[in-house]
């Protein structure tokens, strides 16, 4: 096992993933698969039971289903962002739409996957969040912050770009093109996320 190897699986075991799939037969498929890497799995068939199993525990990444009864994914990412603000979003859906491309923007939803997910896609997520939760952690609890202060003056770029994006497009949201809006601000969030990778993967 190689230094990264090591450090990723130091990760997953820090972090308490919850999943949420309201379909019996991708959830047990799913959890199956995400058990083999992520020690602290919590796994719930509806927006009600997620919340019930996870008690007062801080849930550092939820993957949810959108489309589900009586609670929605939205709903539920909502309710678990009051206990943890700082929780990775990942929402899966079987359609593509403006109005849940919306709700993703409003919670900022971190990932956004349209079924049928790629679980080693998914799994590669949660283990880049795991990664960035680690950190944070590590810093809080004292470690050494140095692996922070020196970031590429292309990386600061690429953010900036990013924001740019996500700025045109969400000042253009309440009036017309708006759908043209949407997808270049979705693009920005892309932009953002491939540049916090870059920087996790040059400099920790």
């Amino acid at each position: 096992m190689d230094d990264t190897d090591s450090k990723l699986k130091d990760a997953l075991k820090e972090v308490v993933v919850l999943y949420v799939e309201d379909e019996e037969e991708i959830r047990n498929l799913a959890s199956r698969y995400l058990s083999r890497s992520v020690p602290n799995l919590l796994v719930a068939g509806s927006g009600e039971e997620a919340l019930r199993i996870s008690g007062g525990k801080d849930i550092d990444i939820l993957v949810t289903d959108i489309n589900m009864k009586t609670m929605d994914g939205a709903e539920l990412a909502i309710k678990i962002k009051e206990r943890n603000p700082s929780c990775y979003i990942i929402f899966s859906t079987a359609c593509s739409n403006t109005d849940r491309l919306m709700q993703a923007v409003d919670i900022n939803v971190d990932k956004y996957m349209v079924k049928p997910i790629d679980l080693k896609e998914l799994a590669d997520s949660i283990g880049l969040f795991a990664e960035r939760v680690f950190m944070v952690k590590h810093l809080e609890d004292g470690g050494d912050p140095s692996c922070c202060e020196v970031i590429s003056g292309d990386v600061y770029k690429t953010l900036n770009e990013a924001l740019s994006h996500i700025d045109e497009g969400m000042a253009g949201l309440s009036g017309e093109r708006q759908s043209e809006n949407l997808i270049k601000c979705v693009r920005g969030f892309e932009a953002a996320r491939s540049c916090i990778e870059k920087v996790l993967k040059e400099h920790f």
